[in-house]
């Protein structure tokens, strides 16, 4: 079902592209509007909202990159460490649990060093492969795949978390470009 409402929204994209129609646009918007995040808050604690961050906006115009363990994406790419069952070791606040079930990834601003040193630095804990066997995605986020949140502290490596959508699935993800790690 994921699917065939992400292709109709994109084709509802395309029309309104194409012809710029005012009507399009507004049938667009009224769809979109029903991004959901059911999925994120399930058995959070009542009273904690992911959504309510500060740093927290759609984003589908900025490039984004997350590392990967193969060259083809799958679903397991774009899965948190919730997701996985991993627990987090401390009992985390509200914004901890939040960050826990977010997918982390970096924005690229003309800053590719700094994210693969930061990448370099995590290698023991994050990267049971090996980060040098690994590969970068630089992509753009669909509409309606989440909301991102700027966790970077005004760092160079530009962390984010991306607070996936309850419709989210791998066509969210605009794929610019797949490299080697040693590539980036």
């Amino acid at each position: 079902m994921d699917v065939i409402y992400k292709k109709l929204l994109w084709e509802f994209e395309m029309i309104c592209y194409i012809f710029g129609k005012q009507f399009f646009s507004n049938l667009y918007q009224t769809y979109s509007q029903n991004m959901t995040f059911d999925k994120l808050h399930e058995g959070i604690a009542e009273g904690c909202n992911c959504l309510d961050h500060e740093g927290i906006s759609e984003n589908s115009e900025d490039c984004f990159v997350r590392v990967i363990y193969e060259e083809d994406l799958s679903a397991n790419d774009w899965k948190s460490y919730h997701e996985f069952g991993k627990l987090p070791k401390n009992k985390p606040n509200c914004k901890g649990t939040c960050k826990w079930r977010g997918v982390s990834i970096n924005k690229l601003i003309d800053n590719r060093e700094a994210i693969k040193n930061k990448w370099l630095s995590l290698v023991n804990f994050f990267a049971p492969k090996g980060i040098k066997k690994s590969f970068i995605c630089i992509f753009r986020l669909r509409k309606d795949a989440g909301k991102v949140w700027d966790t970077s502290s005004q760092q160079a490596h530009a962390h984010h978390d991306l607070l996936k959508s309850d419709s989210f699935c791998l066509e969210s993800i605009e794929v610019l470009e797949i490299i080697p790690f040693a590539e980036f």
